[in-house]
């Protein structure tokens, strides 16, 4: 039995197919830069672009505000304290709701 099975491989498998086979499998899985890493480090590139695109949209929203600060007009900065802080006048009740 061991001597056909020696026989099979000399005729159907070459040295240089073992060889390109053990490279491809070396390429794919084990080296650095495998596949997995690959769809790995793609995931965590993926994660970081859509954290970044909400930073961004929360960088706009305290640009808005910082613009209309700079503005200077009393009533815009009023009314900006009022909402951000619950501020209110002497004679003025506030309800906040959430």
């Amino acid at each position: 039995m061991r001597n056909k099975t020696i026989e099979w491989c000399r005729r159907f498998l070459s040295l240089s197919a073992i060889l390109i086979v053990g490279v491809i499998i070396y390429i794919v899985f084990i080296q650095e830069n495998s596949v997995a890493r690959i769809y790995h480090n793609q995931m965590v590139i993926d994660s970081l672009k859509m954290e970044i695109a909400r930073c961004n949209d929360t960088l706009d929203k305290y640009k808005e505000l910082n613009r209309r600060l700079d503005c200077g007009d009393g009533p815009t900065i009023e009314r900006i304290v009022r909402e951000q802080y619950d501020m209110s006048l002497p004679n003025e009740d506030v309800y906040v709701f959430e």
